[in-house]
């Protein structure tokens, strides 16, 4: 069950990488240099399989899923600037400076870092 779910994670991320549409590709040209091969010698055979005049009906389509992702990508919205997670809050801290209020943090701090006038009384277990 175990290599069932992980076979079908790989296969889920190759779909997902657009990495079958290669091994397709691979798959066409085979075929076509097989079919090719019949009618005329192996070298004329290449020839017509990689020039790109005679595409086969999967080549099409392979190029017209390539070119269907590409302009998805183009239709995603840019980013003019990247939106950086730990940026420090600039404005927060201009906005304390200019109404006073880390000197009155500072004064409220030192209340509680001042030790007790009295300790307090010690029990015995």
């Amino acid at each position: 069950m175990k290599r069932i779910v992980h076979l079908f994670l790989v296969l889920a991320f190759i779909c997902m990488a657009n990495l079958h549409l290669p091994v397709f590709q691979v798959v066409a040209w085979a075929g076509m240099l097989a079919k090719y091969s019949q009618n005329v010698s192996l070298r004329d055979a290449v020839e017509m399989t990689f020039n790109g005049d005679n595409p086969c009906d999967m080549c099409t389509a392979i190029k017209k899923q390539q070119e269907s992702d590409t302009s998805t990508l183009k239709a995603l919205p840019q980013i003019a600037q990247p939106v950086l997670f730990l940026e420090p809050p600039v404005v927060w801290i201009q906005s304390m400076f200019s109404f006073g209020a880390v000197t009155e943090l500072r004064e409220n701090a030192s209340l509680f870092l001042q030790p007790p006038e009295h300790t307090p009384p010690r029990t015995f277990v």
